[in-house]
């Protein structure tokens, strides 16, 4: 959780699909982070900028294999 700065470990048999699922606002941005667009700011040089509380946490690198689909999702085209 971002809010605790506390890490909760999922099953293993977890998959991004499945965290995916649960809503069309959940985006997986790299190989290990999920974010929740209803929390994004904005796009910075392949960093996803959040909106208040999560805006002074760690750093969430977009990978090029996700930037191309977020730009289409977000309508950045």
């Amino acid at each position: 959780s971002l809010i605790s700065d506390t890490s909760y470990l999922l099953r293993k048999a977890t998959r991004a699909e499945d965290i995916l699922c649960f809503s069309n606002n959940f985006f997986q941005i790299n190989q290990y982070q999920i974010i929740n667009l209803d929390y994004l700011s904005a796009i910075n040089d392949k960093e996803c900028l959040l909106l208040p509380p999560f805006d002074q946490h760690s750093s969430f690198k977009i990978s090029r294999k996700f930037y191309k689909e977020l730009q289409q999702k977000m309508n950045f085209l």
